[in-house]
């Protein structure tokens, strides 16, 4: 009578684990894929921030946009992405974008806005009028590597996007 319990509750684990295992699997694949997203945004900060740094200490814009780029490896940024760098001088109620430079092989655009433009964004941070400051932007196209990576273009947007201004 024993080994009959035992053989039906070996055979009930065994069900339950069959019904969970594909909540689970998704699971995991959700910590992996948002883990990934984070660890890319993270970059895509730093690069921002250090690159900026660099802009406002005088270095050419571009220099910077190309050391964006050439600091990017981690995230092979070169193929999937690229950056903006742009000077931008503050007036009495608006920023002008008076230089801008686009890494080399990237194709989009600026979400700063263009050469001659309002600097969009920038006007209602508290900026001091009459100075300069430089903006780095870095856009980065995110790739699924788990299954099912579409759904979770919800928790990882398809491109990463992060500004610095110094």
């Amino acid at each position: 009578m024993r080994i009959t319990s035992l053989r039906a509750e070996s055979g009930q684990a065994l069900v339950e684990f069959a019904l969970l295992l594909p909540f689970l699997t998704l699971m995991i694949f959700g910590l992996i894929e948002f883990g990934r997203g984070i660890d890319e945004k993270h970059s895509l900060a730093t690069l921002s921030r250090e690159a900026a740094l660099l802009a406002a200490r005088g270095t050419s814009l571009d220099s910077v946009a190309q050391a964006v780029i050439d600091n990017g490896g981690d995230i092979r940024l070169d193929i999937n992405g690229g950056s903006v760098a742009s000077e931008v001088e503050i007036t009495r109620k608006s920023a002008i974008v008076r230089q801008q430079v686009v890494s080399s092989g990237f194709e989009g655009a600026s979400r700063l806005g263009a050469v001659g433009d309002t600097a969009a964004g920038l006007v209602d941070i508290g900026l001091i009028e009459g100075t300069t400051v430089y903006v780095v932007e870095v856009f980065y196209h995110h790739t699924p590597i788990v299954p099912l990576g579409r759904l979770f273009n919800v928790a990882v947007p398809p491109v990463l996007y992060e500004r610095a201004v110094f």
